[in-house]
């Protein structure tokens, strides 16, 4: 199954600060819904490419492979043996940039959330409320949520409202810091759904807690542990166990 044109776009935007979408990725989601990215200022469209990446194996030391057209045929010319050049198509060397913070704009509108998405701190954006009042985040990025005093940052912009956040996977480290201050977390990938728009928009179903019985939180610092609100008192040794459990569930099945 193809990848939708959104979750591709959220994929590349994990790379780097200035996110590129190849032609050759694009070409199966050009269209109607890719012209509008492109009206809306999600896409940038560059100048082609000139050049071409090296082959995997290759010995050649090259940074990268020359552009030529030959007998009709665009080819990725292979120094050491023609046999490997690549054969292209025109549309394999357009090159467009990537505006995160546009697509992240467009997710919300689709969403249903009321206005520009609050950028609260790099590759991270506050879109607005559920109508049961959680607040809702969103990260492109798994480093979006190991910054220093993220914790506090998300619990500050929730405004004493359940707080979910959507972002890519960030490691059992990481997601058993936000269970323990009570912030959900789901992938980004799977919390979104398509539509007959421009992006998938977040399905809020997936943006609430999915937990329908008792909620167990685990405050690692102050060694707490409270069941849906009621605080729990263990031994040393049975909250070492308790903590143990609670992070070989996070790292799921091996």
């Amino acid at each position: 199954m193809t990848t939708s044109l959104t979750t591709l776009l959220l994929r590349q935007s994990e790379v780097g600060q200035r996110p590129i979408l190849w032609g050759r990725q694009a070409a199966p989601h050009v269209g109607r819904q890719f012209d509008r990215l492109i009206e809306r200022g999600v896409l940038v469209e560059l100048a082609p490419a000139t050049d071409w990446p090296v082959c995997a194996s290759c010995e050649c030391g090259m940074d990268a492979r020359i552009v030529r057209e030959i007998n009709g045929q665009l080819r990725a010319l292979c120094l050491l043996d023609p046999a490997c050049d690549t054969i292209l198509e025109p549309d394999d060397l357009r090159a467009f940039r990537i505006d995160p913070e546009s697509l992240v704009g467009l997710i919300a509108e689709a969403s249903g959330f009321a206005g520009p998405p609050e950028l609260l701190a790099p590759d991270l954006w506050r879109l607005g409320r559920l109508a049961s009042g959680r607040s809702v985040v969103v990260g492109i990025t798994a480093r979006a949520l190991d910054h220093p005093g993220i914790i506090l940052l998300l619990k500050a912009a929730g405004g004493g409202a359940p707080v979910t956040v959507a972002a890519p996977d960030p490691g059992p480290a990481i997601r058993l810091r936000f269970l323990e201050a009570g912030i959900d977390l789901v992938e980004l990938p799977s919390a979104l759904t398509p539509t007959a728009g421009t992006v998938d928009r977040l399905d809020p179903a997936m943006l609430e807690p999915r937990l329908v019985g008792p909620r167990l939180v685990i405050e690692q610092r102050a060694r707490r542990a409270s069941l849906d609100g009621c605080s729990i008192h263990l031994s040393d040794q049975l909250f070492a166990l308790l903590l143990f459990l609670a992070q070989r569930a996070l790292d799921g099945p091996e």
